[in-house]
């Protein structure tokens, strides 16, 4: 029997309460193999609409759902409030003073996507302007 989004939303985050009664504490994250969320959903394939109802009944009982590209995560709401807000206000200053095609390929070397520019950065901020 096939059971609603809603319902595997539920049920998965009842599952998620009674890991933390049985670690004796608040569970805040957690994270789940896609064969368990299968099971859970009673579903062969997570995909398509059911999955955005899930997620967003999940969002609605307290918990972010996300695919990690390995596993399922589970985040509690709650503590995501107390984390370090960021703004874009860095991005936007980059892109302003750099310009974008700069601004992407700083991006692209400081988060290890590239390992070297493919310009010259100098010549690329002045074609931008």
């Amino acid at each position: 029997m096939l059971i609603s989004a809603a319902d595997a939303a539920l049920l998965t985050a009842y599952n998620l309460h009674l890991k933390g009664l049985e670690m004796g504490k608040p569970l805040n994250r957690a994270r789940a193999s896609e064969k368990s969320i299968k099971r859970l959903a009673t579903r062969q394939r997570l995909d398509g609409r059911f999955m955005e109802d899930y997620i967003t009944e999940l969002l609605a009982l307290g918990w972010v759902a996300f695919w990690s590209g390995e596993v399922w995560g589970f985040q509690r709401c709650k503590p995501v409030n107390g984390w370090t807000n960021v703004n874009s206000k860095r991005a936007i200053d980059a892109v302003r003073t750099d310009g974008l095609s700069v601004a992407l390929a700083r991006a692209r070397k400081a988060l290890g996507l590239s390992d070297d520019l493919d310009f010259d950065i100098d010549d690329e901020k002045e074609n931008d302007e």
